[in-house]
């Protein structure tokens, strides 16, 4: 469907994997797409394709980006404006045509009015069917509260130092009475591993690892415009900078060529969570193919042991530093400055297969 309202370019999932398409084929988003309604839905990815409109000899072919939501859908996919644009197209609803130049003249892409009535027929046939509605009692809480998801399994909290008793760490409550002393002697041991707080992280050694952006040569850098907040949003905007800056995690700055946008996801217990768009940021980096761990793989490793150990990684991102030349394309803009990331942040492009190598090598050591 071809759609100049739109500011995106959408693909459903449905076509998605009729394209013969897997989720390894999807780069991470962390924006949202909100339709004139209102309503907003969270992109399972993005994925480039090509995309041949018109046919021969006049005919052209784009490499577009798509936006893949799972929803139902009469369409495919949604050009929009991003893709019209570079097609350098010309729409007529009234003659049902859209015209674009290619190099042999110009070119079109003719809309079936059989095939435009089956797909707004069927478009009315989902917008009727009623939406699920929850059964299941939701027990209120007090709107001051705070609520802290907890484990089902019982636990110990333990002291690992008398004189500190704010670093506490959480035993199995089923474990023997030698298996928990000989896990907390390992662990009073090892103490100086564990990050307690922001400040108590030194951060990986550059040598070891730093996480570099490898921008294509000739791209062209992108300076998205400010977004618009309400106060609540601002007030959680510049409470978020605060504790970044605090923990020395970004730093201001001045002048820079690429500007992302803020994006705020409401959490469970209703507050906010803040991200940055690096959507064109990482148009502009290319992929990189470090393999990553298979799920499946990791639980078979598991079988034949008794006892079964997760380490959380805190902040396990917040732990490799920026390459000093790529961190200023990193900046976000606030209502009250332009931030850049020390550290490597959630939503670059690569930023899991640069983890992966670090925990691979530490490993491995």
């Amino acid at each position: 469907m071809i759609d100049t309202g739109s500011s995106t370019d959408i693909l459903y999932f449905d076509a998605f994997q009729k394209l013969g398409l897997i989720d390894q084929d999807l780069a991470a988003l962390t924006s949202t797409l909100t339709g004139f309604t209102g309503d907003s839905v969270s992109p399972l990815g993005a994925t480039t394709i090509p995309v041949m409109f018109g046919g021969e000899p006049k005919s052209k072919i784009l490499m577009v980006s798509f936006m893949v939501v799972k929803l139902p859908s009469a369409y495919n996919a949604i050009i929009g404006r991003p893709t019209l644009n570079r097609l350098k197209a010309v729409v007529s609803a009234y003659h049902r045509i859209l015209k674009f130049p290619t190099r042999a003249g110009v070119g079109e892409v003719r809309s079936d009015p059989r095939e435009s009535k089956q797909c707004y027929l069927t478009s009315m046939t989902l917008s009727k069917k009623p939406r699920a509605q929850p059964v299941a009692t939701v027990p209120q809480y007090p709107e001051d509260s705070a609520w802290d998801p907890h484990s089902t399994e019982k636990v110990l909290e333990l002291p690992l130092d008398p004189s500190r008793p704010d670093k506490l760490v959480k035993v199995e409550s089923e474990l023997t009475e030698s298996q928990q002393v000989q896990l907390i002697e390992f662990l009073r041991k090892n103490e100086d591993v564990f990050a307690w707080s922001l400040n108590d992280m030194p951060r990986v050694d550059p040598e070891i690892a730093q996480h570099h952006l490898n921008i294509a040569p000739g791209a062209r850098p992108v300076k998205q415009r400010p977004c618009k907040f309400a106060l609540d949003q601002q007030k959680a905007i510049q409470d978020e900078v605060v504790r970044l800056l605090d923990a020395k995690l970004v730093e201001e700055v001045k002048y820079p060529t690429w500007l992302s946008n803020i994006v705020l996801i409401k959490k469970s217990n209703e507050k906010w969570r803040m991200c940055v768009d690096y959507t064109d940021l990482n148009r502009a980096c290319p992929k990189d193919c470090y393999p990553l761990p298979r799920i499946d793989q990791l639980v078979d490793v598991t079988s034949g042991h008794q006892l079964l150990s997760f380490m959380d990684a805190f902040s396990g991102y917040n732990q490799i530093r920026m390459a000093p030349r790529d961190k200023e394309n990193t900046t976000f803009i606030t209502h009250n400055g332009t931030y850049c990331y020390k550290v490597m942040p959630f939503g670059l492009k690569n930023a899991g297969a640069t983890y992966q190598r670090l925990v691979n090598r530490m490993f491995n050591d």
